[in-house]
C-alpha cells in the first residue's frame, strides 16, 4: 500500500501538481491541495512539487 502526505506548511498552493498530474487528481479546494479518489501513486505530483511539499511511502 501506498501512503501520499502533503506537508500544508510546505505548500504554497503554485498549483505545479495539479497541471502535472497526467489524471487530473489534485485539486486546490478551500486554499489546500486536496488528493481525491483516482490517484495512481504514479510520483509526478512529487517530482514536479517545488517545494517538496507532497511525499509518497511506497511499500514493495
Amino acid at each position: 500500500m501506498s501512503i501520499m502526505k502533503i506537508d500544508h506548511e510546505k505548500c504554497v498552493r503554485c498549483g505545479e501538481c495539479v497541471d502535472a498530474c497526467p489524471f487530473g487528481v489534485p485539486l486546490i479546494k478551500e486554499n489546500r491541495v486536496v488528493i481525491g479518489i483516482g490517484c495512481r501513486f504514479c510520483g509526478t505530483c512529487e517530482m514536479t512539487c517545488p517545494t517538496e511539499a507532497i511525499t509518497f511511502e511506497k511499500d514493495h
